[in-house]
């Protein structure tokens, strides 16, 4: 037994005391072995109870025998199976009491201390056999950190979520949280097609070791041409490098942040008229033509080239005549102008515009309008002017036209004698000469 003493008082310990040593140091999360609590006890053993019901274990984890605890054991609430936030209480009891054997002396001398030989009386405290001390200990802890994914899929160009009909690099950033700081994950990434949900040739990949369980990590997407107006949704997985265990995945068709709209392949269709009068018909000298051409499908804030020229439709060949014009588009729909200008030569010609957009960047053509039949895109040249013949007039002594009249018909006859007396005034001159030569 233990002498214990203070002013006034003297005893002893009892065999049956018990302390089950506070709550364990440091923040206790589920998922793991919670602990350690610490029994010291001068009984052989004791027993412990965990409210909610627990299970004890030592610090390996293997379980340990909860009704016989020796003193000075160290011990661990098991909560390896657990993901969830709680707390629960520890308590260890000992059969007596610790008061039990306790000897109380008091002093010859009111104020002084007793001493075994010089105290005036002593008292020996008793229990009953079937008291019990208990002693508790408490810990709470938190939910454990499973590992989560969440993504946001944006066009690298602009960082926006259309990507045009031409392909390009798009950015999936990926941020993580629950991961274990130090362990290599792999994150691993393919672009599902959304109206068919089937999952598309592209994907992307990337390796990183957290230094926080919580940040962001990116994913690089290569889309090449060929994927106009679909709908593009990212779906990761995340597993532990060299281990095929998913550790977080996040695979949602309808989640909009992690969605982009490939641009659908651009249109343009064409209407020419004559800039005099805006109809179809040009003066066979010539004019001016606008070509006002719809387009759609253009990325806003790309600056495109419109080239127009006109064909014989009859032989389908180039006139040789063009025109041009260079715009950026603020909306992916609009019009635009093309002025073609056609010199005098055409006349009575079928002429035809055709039209092609382009862009810088990209190969060939962004968009074509080349028809010979479309009539919208058609001018008819005017067949040249023929001059009408002139009609003679007859006309009064004040040049008025008249309808035959006697004066008219007097001025007739007066010509015809007129030239029938020169006739015969020539004629005999020709005879007498004949004559004077035969003499």
């Amino acid at each position: 037994m233990r002498s214990v003493s203070g002013p006034g008082l003297g005893g002893y310990w009892g065999s049956s005391g018990i302390v089950c040593q506070g709550s364990p140091i440091g923040a206790q999360t589920a998922g793991a072995l919670v602990g350690p609590f610490t029994v010291s006890t001068n009984q052989d053993s004791v027993s412990l109870l965990v409210e909610p019901a627990g299970v004890l274990t030592d610090a390996s984890g293997t379980a340990i025998d909860a009704s016989a605890v020796v003193d000075g054991q160290e011990l661990f609430l098991d909560l390896r199976a657990s993901t969830s936030a709680g707390s629960a209480t520890v308590t260890a009891s000992a059969a007596g009491s610790s008061a039990t054997g306790l000897i109380v002396s008091v002093p010859t001398t009111p104020g002084e201390t007793p001493t075994a030989d010089d105290h005036a009386q002593s008292f020996v405290l008793a229990t009953p056999p079937t008291t019990t001390t208990d002693s508790d200990a408490a810990v709470q802890w938190a939910a454990l950190a499973v590992p989560a994914i969440g993504t946001t899929l944006t066009d690298a160009a602009d960082d926006d979520q259309v990507l045009p009909f031409t392909g390009g690099t798009l950015i999936d950033t990926v941020a993580y949280s629950g991961l274990e700081v130090g362990t290599s994950y792999t994150l691993n990434g393919v672009l599902m097609d959304r109206a068919t949900g089937l999952a598309t040739s592209i994907t992307g990949s990337t390796t990183f070791t957290p230094t926080t369980a919580d940040g962001t990590v990116e994913v690089d997407f290569t889309v090449p041409a060929g994927f106009a107006g679909q709908v593009l949704v990212a779906f990761e997985t995340l597993v532990v490098t060299g281990d095929d265990t998913v550790v977080a995945e996040h695979a949602d068709l309808d989640d909009a942040a992690q969605t982009v709209t490939v641009g659908p392949v651009p249109a343009i269709g064409t209407t020419l008229t004559d800039a005099a009068d805006d109809d179809q018909v040009l003066p066979f000298t010539g004019g001016t033509l606008i070509d006002t051409v719809a387009y759609s499908g253009l990325e806003p804030g790309t600056s495109y080239t419109l080239d127009g020229e006109l064909y014989d439709r009859a032989t389908g060949l180039t006139t040789g005549i063009t025109g041009s014009t260079t715009f950026t588009a603020t909306e992916s729909s609009g019009t635009v102008e093309v002025v073609l200008t056609v010199p005098g030569g055409y006349a009575g010609r079928t002429l035809v515009a055709f039209e092609t957009l382009s862009t810088d960047g990209v190969e060939g053509a962004v968009a074509v309008h080349h028809d010979l039949e479309d009539a919208a895109q058609t001018i008819v040249v005017e067949p040249a002017a023929v001059v009408p013949a002139q009609t003679p007039q007859r006309l009064t002594g004040t040049g008025s036209p008249l309808d035959p009249g006697p004066v008219v018909l007097a001025g007739v006859l007066v010509a015809l004698g007129l030239a029938l007396t020169l006739r015969r005034g020539r004629a005999a001159a020709q005879t007498g000469r004949r004559r004077g030569l035969a003499r």
